[in-house]
């Protein structure tokens, strides 16, 4: 069969597609889909995710007293912060303090991501009714 004449089956095939009156579906298929119909289209039940709000709770609180810490600070204070933060990065004794700091912290981070992927539940697939 040449491309050509496959075009003009698929063509009739088409027409008749579209012009054949579309049969109603059984009672026994109906029934089974609206029944699994309803049941995906259930609202899921409401859980609240106590640890991702006791989460953000502390980190807004953290962030929240850092930022008033910092704004309360006379100017004195503040070039005096700058100073003493400046000296402890520049000096070459202090760099295994700050590797071991930015390790710590990195392993703070991955150690809140792991607790925060086991603790929470899983989410699920919508069950799929098969009969």
């Amino acid at each position: 069969m040449n491309p050509s004449e496959a075009d003009r089956w698929m063509t009739a095939v088409e027409d008749a597609l579209r012009t054949m009156p579309e049969a109603p579906a059984p009672a026994a298929l109906r029934s089974r889909v609206m029944r699994g119909v309803r049941a995906l289209s259930a609202p899921p039940k409401f859980v609240f995710p106590w640890l991702e709000a006791a989460i953000s709770l502390m980190l807004s609180t953290l962030l929240t007293g850092v930022g008033a810490l910092l704004v309360g600070l006379p100017p004195t204070e503040l070039v005096r912060l700058q100073q003493t933060l400046r000296y402890f990065f520049l000096v070459p004794a202090n760099r295994p303090f700050l590797a071991a700091s930015v390790i710590g912290l990195g392993m703070l981070v991955a150690c809140l991501f792991f607790a925060v992927r086991i603790l929470l539940p899983g989410r699920r697939a919508p069950a799929v009714v098969r009969r």
